[in-house]
């Protein structure tokens, strides 16, 4: 049965209608989650094990807690070698040195950067570099290779804060990073627990 156009938007938002507001995502090819985290600059040993669901979960008892903290789910689907953060708070897997570090050495990194304010964003970095980052709606023609037979809708406003098209874009996101990594991200896989880690960058507050 084909999925609605606007099938992951439709799954963040039952999960967690938060994760639909703020949400970065990046899909990193040949590491495991302890060498995202240390990557990241979060400490491997200092995870919790928490949902998306509940992503804050006693997150105060953790000393690099604040409210400027960068908080990252990372978890590592059944097949396949690809590892997924999902940063509920904070913008630093959205930074282009940020894909650049986790894409180091032959690696991959594929990034969802949502924002309730703004169009979704994509960017892809391969072997330290950033190579793409554009709009979602931009990706058939920027990125034909994954999205070149999606029928995406162009901007109608300037005012992204009542942009309809938005839950559409954000499931074309996961439909290019499945083409991607060669496997989608299901909603039974989203409500696992995931090691969260929370780490502070003075350059993460904003983006």
């Amino acid at each position: 049965m084909m999925k609605p156009p606007t099938h992951f938007y439709e799954m963040l938002e039952g999960i967690n209608p938060s994760l639909t507001d703020h949400l970065n995502v990046v899909w990193v090819k040949g590491r495991d989650i302890e060498e995202v985290a240390g990557a990241l600059g979060a400490d491997p040993g200092s995870s919790a094990t928490v949902t998306l669901a509940n992503p804050y979960e006693d997150v105060e008892q953790d000393p690099s807690w604040r409210e400027t903290s960068n908080v990252v789910l990372i978890g590592e689907p059944e097949e396949g070698d690809w590892t997924i953060c999902m940063q509920v708070q904070g913008f630093y897997l959205a930074l282009p040195e940020t894909l650049q570090a986790l894409s180091n050495n032959q690696g991959t990194a594929f990034l969802l950067k949502l924002n309730s304010v703004d169009l979704p964003v994509f960017s892809l970095a391969e072997n330290g570099a950033v190579s793409i980052r554009a709009s979602v709606y931009e990706a058939p023609a920027r990125l034909p290779r994954l999205a070149g037979d999606l029928a995406l809708p162009h901007p109608r406003d300037e005012d992204w804060g009542v942009f309809d098209e938005t839950p559409e874009m954000v499931s074309a996101g996961f439909i290019m990073a499945a083409r991607l990594t060669g496997e989608e991200v299901t909603e039974s896989w989203l409500q696992l627990h995931h090691e969260r880690f929370v780490f502070s960058h003075e350059d993460s507050s904003d983006f």
